[in-house]
């Protein structure tokens, strides 16, 4: 799969003070992902950078995602990163299911840049299984909560309905 980059979009089309770009590798077992937040970044709350670990709930704060299958299929996985390189990588069943840890999981690296007017965070991970990069499909989320602990969630593709990066209507073709 060659590299692709998205400007993601506002999902309810708000004007806003930032530019979200979101950059995709995928290559056998490798997972590469970038996320650059540009513009007034002071607005937004980005945790610090602390002990790299997993952990749930991360879309509570700043987050970036990744959800992907293989199309057709009901099974998917999502990851999640925090600023604060605190991660996790869940598989589910079905649309919206229970979400299961993936088990026997290698550390990501997880590398973080804060500039004045840029954010960027990478990930890159391995997977024990190789990805079929045929019929792939994936969707790239960022959930940024600003200084007065409001949501924004921007996304690939948005949708007149709730905000909803599960639903695999809005994802697109690797």
């Amino acid at each position: 799969m060659k590299k692709q980059t998205f400007i993601l979009k506002n999902h309810y089309q708000e004007e806003s003070d930032v530019m979200v770009q979101a950059q995709l590798e995928i290559n056998n077992k490798i997972i590469k992902l970038k996320f650059k937040v540009k513009g007034k970044v002071n607005n937004y709350i980005f945790p610090k950078l602390s002990t790299q670990q997993r952990a749930n709930n991360l879309w509570k704060s700043t987050c970036c995602e990744l959800f992907f299958a293989h199309d057709g299929e009901k099974r998917y996985r999502e990851i999640n990163i925090s600023p604060s390189a605190q991660w996790n990588i869940y598989q589910l069943k079905e649309y919206r299911g229970l979400l299961e840890e993936e088990k026997n999981l290698s550390e990501p690296t997880i590398k973080t840049v804060q500039e004045e007017d840029c954010y960027q965070l990478s990930f890159q991970y391995h997977l024990d299984e190789e990805i079929v990069e045929k019929n792939l499909i994936f969707n790239l989320a960022v959930v940024l909560l600003n200084v007065d602990e409001v949501r924004s969630f921007y996304t690939i593709n948005r949708t007149t309905k709730a905000v909803d990066f599960h639903d695999k209507e809005h994802w697109i073709l690797a």
